[in-house]
């Protein structure tokens, strides 16, 4: 089971329903902005926990459906991104969206991808082959990558205003420098409504 940091952030959006949730929030649980999104003190995850190491309540996606009462519904919008060690936990989300054919009952997906150096490192080659396997995988059941985003916002910051992953090759192979993509998909084959 991964550990998760902070940042780990899921939107689930269905016919006029939209949940945020994020374990680490600091307001109360439930609350509704006023623009009718409501928050919720809960994280994804790859197993069902009322309390895991950090003291958060975690939830696959297919129990999340199922308790915000999406199940019979199509996901419009989900939205996933999550910080852990070893990048991030995206390959968890889409395995779970493959294995359980959720995959068919969601319309728009965005995630942000987190690949962490070394890639000679063979664990984090791996994961980074497991991703493009999935994401073709995705692509396979309908899925089309519209639009990706080079996410060099901390660097452009901090170190260079002009600053793209590409800068940041040689980063990736021989240290533990991440790059991080924006990623966007649409589902052009779209079965049925989520049924968990």
């Amino acid at each position: 089971m991964p550990v998760f940091k902070p940042k780990t952030l899921t939107f689930l959006v269905s016919q006029q329903k939209t949940h945020c949730l994020f374990a680490a929030m600091k307001f109360r649980d439930g609350m509704v902005r006023k623009s009718g999104v409501v928050f919720h003190k809960i994280g994804i995850s790859a197993q069902d926990l009322e309390s895991d190491s950090n003291g958060w309540k975690m939830r696959t996606l297919s129990t999340l459906i199922k308790e915000l009462g999406h199940s019979g519904r199509y996901l419009d919008y989900l939205k996933v991104d999550t910080d852990a060690p070893q990048g991030g936990f995206e390959d968890t989300v889409i395995h779970e969206l493959l294995t359980t054919g959720l995959h068919s009952c969601v319309r728009q997906y965005a995630m942000e991808i987190h690949v962490m150096g070394p890639l000679t490192d063979p664990t984090r080659l791996a994961r980074c082959r497991t991703l493009y396997r999935q994401m073709t995988l995705l692509n396979d059941q309908g899925w089309r990558l519209y639009n990706t985003t080079d996410n060099a916002r901390w660097n452009q910051l901090h170190v260079r205003p002009d600053f793209t992953q590409w800068d940041n090759r040689m980063g990736i192979m021989t240290s533990t420098s991440p790059i991080l993509w924006e990623t966007a998909f649409v589902n052009f084959n779209v079965k049925g409504p989520c049924v968990v």
